[in-house]
């Protein structure tokens, strides 16, 4: 009986140890956890969405403006603005264009300013990479007005 009321104190101390080991392993573990959230780089939201009443999303609006060559902007406008009206029917996308170039990099620019949902802007930008392309494929000799 005396040899085990000795050994009594000495489990309960191993117990007692154990436990505390176990507390700042957990406490070491929900450290470390808070670490790597801060410092784990966060994603980019892929669709930004705004609460619509009754409960459905809708997607937010953007504005974007895209630099096109001056000696483009007919090209994309199109004779009495047709390709640009087809343009903003396709894409979904309002679409303007501004009046006066700015000179950067040895060339004039224009904007053209788009706005719309994201999917809605990047189809007009689509389609206006598109057309300059149309642009470029288009011989010297026949100039823009042939196609």
């Amino acid at each position: 009986i005396s040899r085990a009321r000795q050994c009594q104190p000495e489990v309960m101390q191993a117990a007692n140890t154990m436990a505390e080991n176990q507390d700042q392993q957990q406490a070491l573990q929900q450290q470390q956890q808070q670490q790597q959230q801060q410092h784990r780089p966060q994603q980019p939201q892929q669709r930004q969405y705004k609460p619509r009443e009754g409960g459905a999303e809708k997607p937010v609006e953007v504005n974007q403006s895209m630099p096109i060559p001056a000696d483009r902007v007919g090209w994309i406008i199109g004779k009495q603005g047709v390709y640009i009206q087809g343009l903003s029917q396709r894409s979904g996308c309002a679409i303007s264009v501004s009046d006066s170039p700015s000179k950067e990099f040895g060339r004039e620019w224009n904007y053209i300013h788009l706005q719309g949902t994201t999917r809605n802007v990047d189809r007009a930008k689509k389609l206006i990479y598109m057309r300059l392309e149309q642009f470029r494929a288009t011989p010297p000799w026949a100039g823009p007005h042939h196609q």
